[in-house]
């Protein structure tokens, strides 16, 4: 793929991702590569991942790598390839799709003594490095199996997962030995140590799409996932003697939700409540796992104002200052991102010519020393690991811290503010206390518990029989004539309406020029609308209860569909045909408690009956009574009335004839003295 001479030597990279350096000799003044001198250790396909080896470990390195092969590198800081290793990929030969299997996550525990690896494939190996031939064991209850007999053993492979394994987490002391692995088929499986033997402890499937990453703290205690499904499973460890055993099982306590998808997490320390966690919405957020509360968050922006998602995060320690800083990666850009605690971005850098997988923060000198440097070491799938030095150093070398650039403190750039009622809040705003204030004009804080809500009037359907507003139907001749939609809608009811008033022989009216009959007055043009609008309880399925009996309509409730006559006729037929089914031949027999509910029903309804009769008769009582006293009352008034008129008449009567005596005297007085 490239060459270059330098210093005599041909430096080569080929398609295999591999460096060699050749020595050069001269034949006829044309340099000729002569013997490769050296080769210089890589990986030969994407290298997926990078982690810390713990302090002290035998191989002297201080980092390794895994490649998608199942290659492993020890390294040091220096690039030198302390050793490596294989871990074993099956390929399953009954395998529906044609994909090669590949190594997807590789952790070591705290101590160093074994490694924890997850494949493609869903299988899990406990592999332990070994410096002495071992020889091939097999047991019937923990499968051993020899692996290279000089290198490592697998102490335990088990099919823990049917999809990608996506993240392993080690939890490891001298008493217990606790492996969590997560994967895309939305479960967790939590493994422990008993003896000499490892076994699954529990499956947990509390989410609802792939599980991205898991986290044990607080001493293994507490055991933390995060999925896609936008939330954070938090589960404490319980234990309960059964029988003299001592079983443990994480149950869950508090559940985070999250605006967007979670792509990583990590702790702020051993002992700390609280999680840094890094979703889709290219926000990065702490959170409080006590109270499930957010406590600060920041977008992951550049200087031009562009944001990116971060695929991989790492906190540095704890110092003695409090200034922390936040590596991370972003695939978007292929870009390597450093940000403070506060979210200001300190630097940036590329290198990778393809995406970026990992990255690891190496931190070397002592906690209270800021000024040592920190290394960063990241990997790509373009199989190259990258180490870059980075000086912690907040200042500018006068000790002010100028050279960051701080955000300014702009509203805009605020996170919203929110109030949110929780239920048992809201249950307090009942929704009978806010009508009651809304219609009666009370507000909240004034007791209107003594004052009763006002009735509201009740209002009659514009196609009601006891509408008075809607013109009434003219009957003449003898005949009912129906009232007729001049619209032309034939889905108009032309149910017939009769009136109480018959049409006199001299009244007015229209007359039908053939027939020479009348016709009922056309309704104005609201009672037109009303007409051919069909009610939504139409009056033509009501037979003979619509209240209407011999054209007489009656006012006491008809518009109503359950009056009092419907439930009375109602009744009579169920009692007809309960009498008719007691003495015939009906099957079975009345319980004792249905008789005498019927017979209190009975008696109550009886009385109820005979309160109505009583009160009938006072009322009809109270009518006759009030109508004699309008009889009397009116004979008194016609009397007056008689006799005012009739002493008028008189008075009028003895004017005019003394009128007419004078005029008599007038006319015999002329003629007298016409004749003299």
């Amino acid at each position: 793929m490239a060459m270059a001479s330098m210093l005599g030597h041909l430096f080569t990279l080929d398609s295999n991702h591999s460096i060699k350096i050749i020595n050069m000799s001269t034949v006829d003044s044309v340099p000729v590569p002569n013997s490769m001198v050296r080769e210089l250790p890589a990986h030969k396909d994407a290298v997926l991942g990078v982690r810390l080896l713990p302090n002290n470990h035998l191989s002297g390195a201080s980092f390794f790598t895994w490649s998608i092969g199942g290659l492993v590198h020890f390294w040091s800081l220096e690039g030198v390839n302390r050793g490596d290793f294989s871990i074993e990929l099956e390929q399953p030969t009954d395998s529906e799709d044609d994909v090669s299997n590949e190594l997807r996550v590789l952790r070591i525990s705290p101590m160093g003594d074994y490694f924890v690896s997850g494949d493609k494939y869903g299988v899990l190996r406990l592999v332990s490095r070994v410096y002495k031939n071992v020889q091939c064991m097999h047991d019937a209850e923990i499968p051993y199996r020899v692996i290279d007999s000089e290198t490592q053993i697998c102490i335990y492979g088990v099919k823990a997962h049917s999809g990608d394994v996506t993240d392993i987490t080690i939890h490891q002391t001298e008493k217990t030995n606790t492996i969590v692995s997560c994967a895309r088929d939305r479960t967790v499986q939590v493994f422990q140590r008993l003896g000499d033997s490892w076994g699954l402890l529990q499956t947990l499937d509390d989410h609802t799409a792939s599980v991205s990453k898991v986290l044990l703290l607080e001493n293994g205690t507490r055991l933390l996932s995060c999925s896609t499904d936008r939330t954070v499973v938090v589960r404490e460890l319980v234990q309960r003697d059964i029988d003299g055993v001592l079983t443990s099982a994480y149950v869950p306590i508090r559940t985070l939700v999250l605006k967007a998808s979670a792509i990583h997490m990590t702790q702020v320390s051993e002992s700390s409540p609280y999680l840094i966690v890094s979703s889709m919405d290219r926000q990065i957020q702490k959170f409080d796992i006590n109270t499930g509360k957010t406590l600060s968050s920041f977008r992951t922006t550049d200087d031009t104002g562009d944001a990116v998602v971060m695929d991989c995060i790492s906190l540095s320690k704890e110092r003695s200052t409090g200034r922390r800083i936040l590596a991370g990666i972003a695939t978007t850009d292929k870009s390597i991102r450093i940000y403070d605690m506060n979210g200001n971005l300190i630097d940036k850098e590329w290198g990778h010519t393809e995406g970026v997988t990992d990255v690891a923060l190496l931190e070397t000198g002592s906690e209270e020393n800021e000024t040592d440097a920190m290394i960063l070491i990241s990997t790509g799938t373009d199989g190259t690991i990258m180490l870059w030095d980075f000086n912690p150093r907040f200042n500018d070398g006068s000790g002010s811290e100028s050279s960051v650039s701080s955000k300014p403190d702009l509203t805009a750039a605020k996170l919203p503010i929110r109030r949110i009622l929780s239920k048992s809040e809201l249950g307090e705003f009942t929704p009978k206390a806010v009508d009651r204030d809304v219609i009666t004009g009370t507000p909240s804080g004034i007791n209107s518990a003594n004052s009763s809500p006002p009735r509201l009037r009740k209002r009659n359907s514009a196609l009601g029989i006891n509408n008075k507003n809607l013109p009434m139907t003219k009957v003449g001749q003898g005949r009912v004539e129906p009232v007729r939609s001049d619209s032309g809608d034939s889905s108009a009811p032309n149910t017939p309406l009769f009136g109480a008033e018959l049409n006199p022989p001299g009244s007015a009216g229209l007359e039908n020029k053939k027939g020479g009959r009348e016709r009922s007055v056309s309704p104005p043009e609201a009672a037109k609308a009303a007409l051919n609008r069909r009610p939504s309880n139409d009056s033509r399925s009501k037979g003979k209860n619509n209240g209407v009996v011999n054209g007489n309509s009656n006012d006491s409730g008809t518009n109503q569909p359950n009056n009092v006559n419907s439930l009375a006729e109602s009744l009579l037929k169920s009692l007809r045909m309960f009498r008719e089914g007691v003495g015939g031949n009906a099957r079975g027999a009345l319980r004792a408690e249905t008789i005498r509910e019927l017979e209190k029903e009975l008696g109550l309804a009886t009385k109820e009956l005979g309160e109505k009769g009583r009160k009938k008769k006072a009322h009809d009582a109270a009518n006759a009574a009030s109508e004699q006293l309008m009889t009397q009352l009116l004979d008194q008034y016609s009397e007056r009335l008689m006799s005012m008129i009739g002493s008028r008449l008189d008075e009028k009567l003895t004017k005019e004839s003394g009128q007419r005596g004078r005029v008599q005297e007038c006319k015999t007085c002329e003629d007298i003295s016409g004749q003299g």
